[in-house]
């Protein structure tokens, strides 16, 4: 099959899913109970672009019994949310003699830098794409059609990988070869099939 691109997820795919952050929060006192409506609400805008994460936290921190500055809350979160799956990063820097390797994620202005300040994330990816620039998130078909559109490609010339069912429907939906992300060795047999 003639692909030209090949697309990871971000969280849960190319970052281990620890919870380190949830774990943290948790052992301070601040259950997920408590911060549901900042991430059910004001944090969708957040990863769109519309709305300042920094701002829209400052409006809940102090509720949660937070006893820190923001910008430590902040620095915590980016910092235990950080850890590369090696055998994904292993397996993208083997693709990128011979096929775009892009990163495509929902991610909200402040993480979106943090991310893109990493020399190896840097190393691995031709493209990086974003939700809070973009303006929409998956599983929307703008995002979809927005990274299509600026990689110069058709729809049937991409391959993704994500961990999230609906993001990988959304995909198939709008002419991706979408895969579900289980673990580096099955992402590798199913690229060994495509290519």
């Amino acid at each position: 099959m003639n692909k030209k691109a090949i697309i990871f997820d971000a969280d849960g795919v190319l970052f281990v899913p620890t919870l380190k952050f949830g774990k943290y929060l948790e052992s301070i006192g601040i259950t997920t109970e408590d911060t549901k409506e900042f991430f059910q609400n004001e944090f969708s805008n957040c990863i769109k672009g519309k709305s300042c994460t920094k701002t829209e936290l400052a409006k809940y921190i102090s509720s949660w019994g937070y006893e820190k500055n923001i910008d430590e809350f902040i620095a915590t979160w980016h910092d235990t949310e950080k850890e590369i799956e090696p055998k994904v990063q292993q397996l993208i820097l083997s693709l990128k003699n011979n096929y775009k390797v892009v990163l495509a994620t929902n991610q909200e202005e402040l993480r979106k830098n943090y991310i893109k300040k990493d020399p190896l994330i840097i190393n691995m990816f031709d493209h990086m794409f974003f939700s809070c620039d973009i303006g929409s998130i998956k599983p929307e078909k703008e995002f979809y059609s927005f990274i299509t559109s600026n990689l110069g490609l058709n729809a049937s010339d991409i391959i993704f990988f994500d961990d999230t069912p609906k993001h990988v429907k959304a995909a198939i939906d709008y002419g991706w070869s979408a895969h579900i992300y289980e673990n580096p060795s099955k992402t590798k047999e199913i690229l060994e099939k495509l290519l």
